[in-house]
């Protein structure tokens, strides 16, 4: 038997699978009250405390729907559909934004992420911006998110 027909017989090598990361219940709730801990305990050099409630808002948005952090952090109020539930995951290339694939989709919201939406929405006055801001009213970069 030649190599090559030794070759043609061998399997080929398989990737191996790997199961998702992801939070469990527990796993969340010690995350969210750990960033309320941070609020109360810890103080930049001139004495603020960090405001985390955006970030709280952007984990649960992120669990619930499985946006990536640039996808949530490019996240404009005229993506969001409240009335249906959806959000409109656009390819922003005025700001330098792709989504991974280069494939914009729509993704459905429900629950607790929709109430976070809700909330985010009834205490703005300006719907044009970002949907993760800070306690200021800016946005969000990603590697903040991290």
């Amino acid at each position: 038997m030649t190599k090559h027909r030794l070759c043609q017989q061998a399997d080929a090598p398989g990737k191996d699978k790997q199961t998702p990361a992801y939070l469990t219940l527990g796993q969340l709730e010690r995350l969210l009250e750990y960033t309320h801990w941070h609020e109360e305990n810890v103080e930049d050099a001139v004495g603020r405390s960090p405001e985390l409630g955006w970030l709280r808002d952007a984990v649960r948005i992120a669990l619930a729907t499985g946006l990536r952090r640039g996808e949530l952090a490019n996240l404009r109020w005229d993506d969001v559909d409240l009335e249906e539930g959806q959000i409109h995951v656009r390819n922003r290339r005025e700001e330098g934004h792709r989504t991974k694939t280069g494939a914009e989709r729509v993704v459905p919201v429900r629950g607790p992420a929709l109430d976070v939406l809700r909330g985010r929405h009834a205490n703005r006055e300006e719907f044009a911006g970002p949907v993760i801001t800070d306690s200021e009213g800016n946005s969000i970069k990603p590697d903040r998110m991290t």
